[in-house]
């Protein structure tokens, strides 16, 4: 387990890294940090997915899948940060498929 904590750390490192590069300076603080949280959620979700099908790792990563989804379909809505909600929405794409692929291979 000690080797996801490390995945998720420098896969969020680079999630802010990316935040940095693509945000708005014309957008208000709390977007900016509700971008970056968004990010971070999809982030912790894509590494965790295969682990979906464990009851407890499901109650841990499946709620933060539903609430970047949500916070990521507002900031859609809202017309906001529309570089990093495409990426949100291409790593939430590669959760599924992340998933589906992890409920394959390990023949549940």
């Amino acid at each position: 387990m000690g080797l996801v904590i490390w995945l998720i750390l420098s896969f969020n490192i680079i999630a802010l890294s990316i935040f940095f590069i693509f945000k708005d300076l014309n957008e208000t603080r709390s977007i900016q940090i509700i971008s970056t949280i968004t990010m971070c959620l999809a982030i912790w979700s894509f590494c965790t997915s295969w682990l979906w099908f464990y009851y407890f790792n499901l109650v841990l990563s499946l709620p933060v899948f539903l609430l970047g989804i949500l916070f990521n379909t507002w900031l859609t809505y809202k017309k906001i940060a529309q570089k990093i909600v495409k990426i949100n929405w291409i790593i939430f794409s590669a959760t599924i498929l992340l998933a589906a692929y992890s409920y394959y291979f390990f023949d549940i």
